[in-house]
């Protein structure tokens, strides 16, 4: 995987058995053990035929955290995957979509804080994935924009300071307002239920 010869490991993948692929042994330090294997996969950049083939042999490891509260969308995120492979990790997890880690860091604070640095790919215009990402984060888990992590940051700073392109800054502050409008509809329809709670007639003793 840390090699990225992906012809060759897909191949080896596909011709040998699951029983018959070696993962570390956990007690090995920083041993890559089946409920990390995709981490490691992201953390490495693989393309998407790589990570789905590894989740299929070990789906162990798109429910696991690693010792950082990280899920592979959190890796994925950080190591600038291509939309497709976040757009995977989603489908196939999308109750960690939002999930912070043990930072205080979510998978959209990782694409404003890492994507750009991070981006290697020659393939792909790096401004439009960072913003095919920020889009696919927003629909999965539109919050998490608006969530600081340990140091006080969202998304939306790391992205100023990351120098993201300005529709990848104006798409993160429509997820942010949109994300503030649909929590005080809430705010307003519990303040409603209550009032109209206190003013239904009590019933009388005696």
């Amino acid at each position: 995987l840390s090699q990225r010869q992906w012809t060759i490991l897909e191949t080896l993948l596909l011709v040998t058995p699951r029983s018959a692929v070696l993962i570390d042994d956990p007690s090995l330090p920083h041993a890559v053990t089946s409920d990390i294997i995709v981490h490691f996969a992201a953390r490495f950049q693989a393309p998407l035929r790589i990570v789905s083939l590894l989740s299929r042999m070990f789906p162990v490891s798109l429910s696991s955290a690693d010792v950082t509260g990280r899920y592979p969308i959190h890796v994925a995120a950080k190591w600038a995957a291509t939309p497709d492979v976040i757009a995977y990790l989603i489908k196939t997890n999308p109750s960690v979509a939002g999930v912070p880690d043990s930072i205080g860091k979510t998978p959209m604070t990782y694409v404003g804080e890492f994507y750009l640095h991070h981006f290697t790919s020659d393939l792909y215009n790096p401004d439009d994935c960072q913003l095919q990402v920020v889009r696919l984060l927003k629909t999965a888990a539109p919050q998490s924009v608006n969530f600081e992590d340990d140091e006080g940051k969202n998304a939306i700073e790391y992205a100023l300071e990351s120098n993201a392109h300005l529709k990848v800054i104006k798409t993160m502050q429509r997820a942010c307002r949109d994300d503030w409008r649909e929590r005080s509809k809430c705010s307003n329809v519990i303040v409603d239920d209550a009032e109209n709670a206190d003013a239904r007639p009590r019933p009388q003793l005696g």
